[in-house]
Parts: structure tokens; C-alpha cells; sequence
């Protein structure tokens, strides 16, 4: 909300500006190398992937998506939308983003037989702070107390999307030359595959 009151009071002002809203931040895309936040345990995306793993089981719904954006892409971006007429909004976003169906798809596809539940299921196994696999002990993470707030006590509800319209940003962005790259997909997931099979066992 601070973001968009800060907007706000700019939008105000005399004065020439730009604001270039941003994804979630990745690695290049060339690569894929993961952010130093997924190798220190501090990224909750990261976490919602290794709690699918442990648990068997995911929340999915029409409105959940995931936006990936590798830095290349968003510098690039920046560099050629920085001449454009002032008092301007750049939505630097992964076009595309994935939904937790296309995730769940990956899973499976390296191996690992993960459930998609709807929301109201997800959040009654939360309402006991943790979440459940059959055959091993409950566990607690970053992703079950985020999900429990969201879900059980603000009520988000995410069966509706609230995906952020980046058409014109797209469309500008290609006259320069500047694409978002489809195969930075496929190298994340390659990555992250060695890094969630660390979490393939339970306890």
C-alpha cells in the first residue's frame, strides 16, 4: 500500500517521472541461476515449491499465479523506456506468469506426484498451523503461516486473479527489440529441480 500511496503523492507533484513497476526479481535469463534469497531460505516462492514437495499436495485455483522475472529483461527495460515521454507506468512483468496448474505439471514431469487442492481445503489443513502428509509427521513453514493469514484471516480470496495488465509495456518494449525471453522457463526449472529434490524425503 505504501508503494501506491507514494505514487500518489508524486503523481502530484510538478515534476517529470517515471515508475517502472516490478516482477519478482530472478536471475538472468540466459542461465536461470537462481537469487541469493533461494539459497539462504528467505524466498517464499521457494518455499511454497519445497512445502508441495513435502506435503504431496498444492493449492490451486484460476487466480493463483506466479510472476518470474528474470533481471536481464527488467535492465533492459528500464534502459530503453527511461526516453519515453515523463509521467509514465511500466509494468516490468513476466507477461506470461505461470499458474500453479503449469508448476504442478513441471512437478510431474520430473517425477513427483503432486495433488492440486482448492483454496478451501488448503486453508482447513492450515487451520491447525501446519500441513499434513499421510504416513509422516506434520510440519511447519513460512508457507503455512503466510497461507493461514491469507486465506483464513484476511480472506483473500484466490479464485478471482488480480494479474497485472502489461500490454502496452509488451508492446513498447518490442519496438525496441526488448522480448520477454520464453525459454527463461525451462532453465529455472531445470535449476530448481536438484534444489527441491532436497526435500523430497519427509520426515
Amino acid at each position: 500500500e505504501s508503494k501506491f500511496l507514494a505514487e500518489r503523492h508524486l503523481s502530484g507533484l510538478d515534476l517529470d517521472w517515471l515508475i517502472f513497476r516490478l516482477g519478482n526479481v530472478f536471475g538472468p535469463s540466459d542461465t536461470g541461476l537462481l537469487p541469493p534469497s533461494f539459497l539462504t531460505g528467505h524466498s517464499l516462492f521457494l518455499d511454497i515449491l519445497t512445502s508441495a514437495v513435502r506435503a504431496g499436495y498444492a493449492m490451486s485455483s484460476p487466480g493463483y499465479f506466479f510472476d518470474v522475472t528474470p533481471v536481464d529483461y527488467i535492465c533492459a527495460g528500464i534502459r530503453e523506456l527511461l526516453h519515453e515521454t515523463p509521467r509514465q507506468r511500466f509494468h516490468l512483468v513476466q507477461p506470461h506468469p505461470w499458474s500453479m496448474q503449469d508448476i504442478l505439471k513441471t512437478f510431474r514431469e520430473f517425477g513427483w506426484a503432486i495433488q492440486g487442492v482448492g483454496p478451501e481445503l488448503y486453508g482447513s489443513q492450515l487451520r491447525r498451523g501446519c500441513l499434513f502428509r499421510p504416513g509422516h509427521r506434520p510440519f511447519r513453514s513460512m508457507t503455512t503461516f503466510v497461507f493461514d493469514r491469507w486465506i483464513n484471516v484476511q480472506k483473500i480470496d484466490f479464485n478471482f486473479s488480480g494479474r497485472v495488465t502489461c500490454a502496452r509495456t509488451t508492446a513498447k518494449l518490442k519496438e525496441h527489440g526488448v522480448e520477454y525471453p520464453e525459454n527463461f522457463a525451462a532453465c529455472l526449472a531445470t535449476l530448481m529441480r536438484p534444489l527441491l529434490s532436497c526435500y523430497s524425503q519427509v520426515e
